[in-house]
C-alpha cells in the first residue's frame, strides 16, 4: 500500500517530539498508532464524518485538545518548497495570512467569524485565545477594542 500523507501528534507544534502518527494510504485506509487512532476515533464519533473527511480536516487546519496537536509530517516534497523547520505554526499562518484569512477578516464580526472556524480544529477556550491574539496581530486592536471608540476603554 503506497502512503499518501502521514499527520504526527506531537506535545505542541512548536516542539519536534513524535508522540505517534496517523496515516491516510493511497486506498483510503486509515493506519495509525494508538494515540493516533484514539483522536482518530473521537473526532468521527463525534463529528460523524468519513475517515477521509476527518483526515482532510486535520490535515488543512490541524487539532489540539489542549494536550496535543495533530500537525502535518513535514515530507521531502513540502522541504522543497516550504518553511518545515520546527516551530513553524501552519495553522497560525493560514488564518493569518493565506487563504484563511480572507474567510474572517472581512466580516462584520471577524474574532466571531475566525472564533468559529477555529472551533473546527481546537477547543472552545483555545479558539478564544488564539482569535483574540490572531485577529489583534492582524488588525492591530483587540477584539474589544472598537478603533478607540468603546467607552469603557481598550479591551
Amino acid at each position: 500500500m503506497k502512503r499518501v500523507a502521514t499527520l504526527r501528534v506531537v506535545s505542541e507544534p512548536s516542539r519536534d517530539d513524535s508522540l505517534g502518527t496517523i496515516t491516510l494510504t493511497a486506498d483510503g485506509v486509515v493506519q495509525a498508532t494508538e494515540l493516533g487512532q484514539d483522536i482518530f476515533d473521537a473526532i468521527k464519533r463525534g463529528r460523524g464524518w468519513t475517515d477521509r473527511q476527518i483526515f482532510d480536516a486535520l490535515a488543512d487546519g490541524g487539532w489540539s485538545n489542549g494536550y496535543v496537536t495533530v500537525v502535518p509530517q513535514p515530507s521531502a516534497s513540502r522541504a522543497a518548497g516550504h518553511d518545515v523547520t520546527p516551530g513553524h505554526d501552519e495553522l497560525h499562518h493560514y488564518w493569518t495570512k493565506g487563504e484563511g484569512l480572507a474567510k474572517w477578516a472581512g466580516s462584520p464580526h471577524p474574532w466571531t467569524a475566525l472564533y468559529h472556524h477555529l472551533l473546527k480544529y481546537v477547543g472552545s477556550e483555545r479558539a478564544k485565545r488564539m482569535a483574540a491574539q490572531w485577529h489583534h496581530e492582524v488588525f492591530g486592536i483587540w477584539p474589544g477594542e472598537k478603533k478607540g471608540r468603546n467607552p469603557v476603554g481598550p479591551g
